[in-house]
């Protein structure tokens, strides 16, 4: 309990150091940028940006599609950052539930161990061959849904399993395009490009770096939620097993007497057949 209580405390250290010394890259972006207020920067600001320039009469076409374009990218980026803060949330919150929730299944899985370790084969003899049939298509109905959430599980796990290597590499990536993006806002437009498009085109590059910054704050948490989230799987994964080792071994039996009992009925059949005929 203490060693888990010490990681919690190092965990939530470790979330105030990463929130606060990832927007170095913000500040340099707003120096450069310093016309444009990044949180004025909202999808509604951009909609009237994108109906002022729809409206506008007199712009080519080409100067007009080239800022639409450079509008829609920016609103990708505030729906991109939007869902990353939604997976921060998710992830913060799984440091502690996830400890709690494997807790949990533990108990469940010791609990199933003992009701296995004492059960008893059912006798099925005295149920009609046509309601074993039916209780066999149960049962196998059972195992398969069971087998559905332990290959997802396994699935998820394999993925679990490659993704600190996976966080380093998306990491590298994002500071490379943050530091990319911010070389790119440095340079003087070109000559032949109008106001509204650099304009545009610095909305767009500030919303990428504030997209950026919040996924380096999101692999961040990822990263330290990752230990509890791959233990709560594996617990899944075991109660799910133990569930299904409960269950086969009465499918098993059913299947077993069903098929004796069917090869009773066409033994039965087959004699008063032969009795018949002679």
């Amino acid at each position: 309990m203490m060693a888990r209580s010490s990681l919690y405390v190092v965990g939530i250290f470790w979330l105030i150091f990463v929130f606060n010394s990832v927007p170095a890259y913000c500040a340099n972006a707003s120096a450069i940028t310093s016309s444009i207020d990044s949180a004025s920067i909202t999808p509604e600001f951009l909609q009237k940006k994108i109906d002022s320039l729809n409206a506008r009469q007199g712009l080519d076409d080409t100067t007009k599609n080239a800022v639409l374009k450079l509008y829609q990218s920016a609103q990708d980026n505030l729906n991109s950052g939007a869902q990353f803060h939604a997976n921060i949330t998710a992830y913060t919150a799984s440091i502690h539930q996830a400890p709690t929730q494997t807790k949990a299944l533990q108990k469940d899985i010791e609990q199933q161990a003992n009701k296995l370790s004492k059960q008893k084969s059912e006798d099925f003899r005295h149920i009609p061959v046509e309601e074993l049939e039916q209780r066999l298509i149960l049962e196998k109905g059972k195992i398969g849904q069971l087998d559905e959430q332990i290959n997802k599980i396994e699935t998820d796990l394999a993925l679990q399993n490659n993704r600190p290597m996976h966080i380093r590499e998306e990491t590298v990536a994002a500071q490379q395009a943050i530091e990319t993006t911010l070389k790119k806002l440095q340079l003087p437009p070109a000559s032949s490009e109008s106001k509204i498009e650099t304009d545009a085109r610095q909305i767009y590059y500030k919303t990428l770096i504030d997209m950026r910054n919040v996924e380096l704050k999101l692999l961040d948490v990822e990263a330290i939620s990752q230990p509890a989230r791959l233990e709560l799987l594996k617990n899944s994964l075991q109660l799910l097993d133990s569930q299904k080792s409960a269950l086969s071994p009465v499918v098993a039996t059913i299947e077993s007497l069903v098929f004796e009992l069917r090869q009773q009925e066409a033994q039965k059949m087959e004699d008063a057949l032969s009795q018949t005929e002679n």
